[in-house]
């Protein structure tokens, strides 16, 4: 009976000593997952916060030509109007010339013809 004792204990012993080794070796496996996933959330947040300087660097550029825009419209599209005005008036001048050399030649061939 204690030799069956003996027996059982080692053989109880042998099955914890497995057990341990299985759970060790189960805990080890968690552990390098968890340290795979850690990883990529590392990268993931990383790739994120790249993007995210990406975006407010294109945000801050497009900002910036939006307000170039808007300083090139008030100080550019006042000035059209006076410069509108300054050439119709130059070409209003022009084609008054132009229709008095037009007159005299008439005039001039008319003469030339009577």
């Amino acid at each position: 009976a204690v030799a069956v004792a003996e027996e059982v204990a080692a053989a109880a012993q042998r099955v914890v000593k497995e057990e341990r080794k299985t759970s060790a070796g189960t805990l080890e496996a968690v552990k390098a997952q968890l340290i795979r996933q850690l990883v990529m959330a590392q990268d993931t947040v990383r790739n994120t916060e790249e993007s995210l300087h990406a975006s407010q660097t294109e945000i801050e550029s497009i900002r910036k030509a939006v307000v170039a825009d808007e300083e090139t419209r008030h100080n550019f599209f006042p000035l059209i109007p006076s410069w509108l005005s300054s050439t119709l008036q130059q070409d209003q001048s022009a084609l008054q010339h132009k229709q008095q050399q037009l007159l005299e030649s008439q005039g001039k061939l008319n003469s030339s013809m009577a």
